[in-house]
């Protein structure tokens, strides 16, 4: 993915960026930015990429698809995490005593350092 690349961009803390400009301005310098197809077909890939990376068929009849990938990201990620951690919780919902959960527990912050 890039910045807009085009000669109606503007700069800003060193990035090109749109400029809103002045449509009814005599003055080039003072148009909008126009969005050319290499900067739409960019975004457009970029967001098409991921969501299909998630196993998800593209539909343009749905409009929540790139919310359902960062969905199914962030639950493999949970469940990644939570494989990797055996908790023991106890009937009042703390953490248990067992020697498995303080085997696989990582500790408190205080007791890393």
């Amino acid at each position: 993915m890039n910045r807009i690349e085009s000669e109606d961009t503007v700069i800003i803390d060193g990035k090109r960026m749109f400029s809103d400009g002045d449509p009814y301005s005599e003055d080039n310098d003072s148009k909008g930015t126009q969005i050319n197809a290499q900067f739409l077909n960019g975004v457009q890939e970029e967001l098409c990429s991921f969501i299909e990376s998630q196993k998800i068929e593209l539909d343009h009849k749905k409009q929540n698809q790139l919310a359902l990938a960062i969905n199914s990201l962030v639950t493999k990620s949970v469940a990644e995490l939570m494989k990797n951690y055996i908790y023991d919780i106890d009937s009042i919902g703390r953490m248990g005593d067992s020697e498995e959960w303080k085997n696989n527990r990582r500790g408190t912050y205080e007791e890393r350092e």
